[in-house]
């Protein structure tokens, strides 16, 4: 399909939508009579359970209530749901162990994005195809392309014959559900040229103060060859 030939990186794939969660159910009687903080809601997996299960054999219950403890525990820990960015976690983990100096802040809005860097920066559209709507002077210098020449394409004008596109397609996925995402990718500047990049991709909102909307996604290159 030509049309797949037109993504963030050239890749394919559909997007996907997010979905609510599952309802909460009554908790059947005699469910873990000693829970009094209100947890009653049976939302764990069968391997939560299993879990649990292993804690009620090796830790019974001692004077004073230690084993009630941390069956409470191990019970809330294994009903809760987490979702997270795990690079911008990396990211943020990075920042409060390094001076400032040595870190460079993503940038999450548009006008942060098109501010001068000596990253290789490239802000697409925030759908597919993604097409390019913004390079500054240290993409062009990487990829060998002047504004002009790639401003309304997408970024396939950087694969060739060894651009992995499973890797390609990934990014692609990601970047359809607003996530941040990575991949170390072979691509082609416009001579041919081949160069291994290290490319980082973020969501970037609307420059209004406490929005939430996506509005253009940021691509960071960086080469890895030297």
């Amino acid at each position: 399909d030509d049309d797949d030939d037109d993504d963030l990186l050239g890749g394919g794939g559909g997007g996907a939508k997010r979905g609510g969660g599952p309802g909460k159910r009554p908790a059947p009687s005699g469910w873990n009579q000693k829970r009094e903080d209100g947890l009653g809601s049976r939302q764990a997996h069968s391997s939560s359970q299993q879990l649990l299960d292993q804690q009620h054999s090796s830790h019974q219950p001692r004077q004073g209530g230690t084993g009630s403890s941390l069956t409470a525990q191990v019970q809330r820990i294994a009903t809760l749901e987490l979702c997270f960015d795990t690079v911008s976690c990396w990211q943020q983990l990075q920042r409060g162990i390094r001076p400032e100096k040595l870190y460079k802040t993503i940038p999450n809005t548009l006008d942060a994005a098109l501010e001068a860097s000596d990253e290789a920066r490239v802000v697409t559209s925030a759908t597919r195809p993604f097409v390019i709507e913004h390079v500054n002077g240290a993409w062009s210098k990487l990829c060998g392309y002047d504004p002009e020449e790639c401003l309304g394409k997408t970024l396939s004008i950087l694969q060739g014959p060894e651009t992995d596109l499973g890797a390609v397609d990934k990014l692609v996925h990601d970047a359809e559900r607003g996530h941040a995402t990575s991949a170390v990718l072979t691509n082609y500047d416009k001579e041919g040229t081949k160069f291994r990049n290290f490319v980082r991709v973020f969501p970037l909102v609307d420059d209004n103060e406490g929005s939430t909307e996506i509005s253009h996604m940021l691509g960071v290159l960086q080469n890895v060859i030297g």
